[in-house]
């Protein structure tokens, strides 16, 4: 039997490194977020599947988003220890 290992890093689109020069942080809450729905199509297909993943979830989404951390962790995927704004850390 094959065995793969899958991550998920959990950020807004706001958030990616290619805008830390771009999008000022304090701006963040201010922008429209699409990081639930985004990791809520990412968990109904990994479900289809049968597929776990480790998600690597910022701090600032999983302080905004607890019942998206709970869903990911009921689900039976993991959510490591969450990091500093833009640093994802393992769990």
């Amino acid at each position: 039997m094959m065995r793969n290992a899958l991550s998920v890093d959990v950020e807004d689109w706001f958030q990616v490194g290619a805008f830390e020069r771009v999008i000022d942080k304090g701006d963040w809450p201010r922008l429209e977020s699409r990081v639930q729905r985004n990791t809520d199509a990412v968990l109904d297909l990994f479900q289809r599947a049968g597929v776990k993943a480790t998600f690597f979830t910022l701090r600032w989404v999983a302080e905004r988003a607890p019942d998206q951390m709970r869903r990911i962790v009921a689900e039976g995927t993991r959510s490591p220890a969450m990091a500093g704004t833009m640093t994802a850390s393992s769990r």
